[in-house]
């Protein structure tokens, strides 16, 4: 008799994860449960085929969710980063690759990453500062 699971650790997608990420521990004790009670005792199934299966799959979910969380603090760490760049004077290539200087304005989160706004209207991604120093001071140029 097929495994009610069988194969569900060779899907694809994040249906198969989603559903797996949504169990809790009696869950998953009640499906091992089902799984032999309802087995031909002729003809058992191979628990620890099926043990490795849901190993495989909450080991891929753990890696996707590891994997979000890890780019959610990526983002969130580099727009910190830019905010505390407001007031300060820096360097680097704009948007179109020019190359613009001045004095950080305000700081913007794009779906491309953090940006800093120039005074002059400049927009430099993060990845492409080059050089900071600290704004200069009464009316000094």
């Amino acid at each position: 008799m097929p495994s009610a699971v069988d194969g569900l650790g060779a899907r694809q997608g994040n249906a198969a994860t989603s559903a797996f990420a949504s169990l809790s521990s009696d869950d998953f004790f009640n499906l091992i449960l089902t799984e032999l009670t309802k087995q031909d005792p002729l003809q058992p199934n191979d628990t620890q085929a099926l043990l490795d299966q849901l190993s495989t799959v909450y080991n891929i979910q753990s890696s996707m969710d590891l994997s979000t969380s890890m780019e959610t603090l990526i983002s969130r760490n580099e727009f910190a980063s830019a905010s505390s760049m407001i007031g300060r004077y820096v360097t680097g290539l704009d948007e179109t690759s020019t190359r613009v200087e001045g004095l950080v304005a305000a700081a913007t989160r794009t779906d491309k990453g953090a940006v800093l706004v120039l005074d002059d209207g400049s927009r430099v991604p993060m990845g492409s500062v080059d050089g900071v120093i600290e704004a200069p001071q009464g009316g000094e140029s």
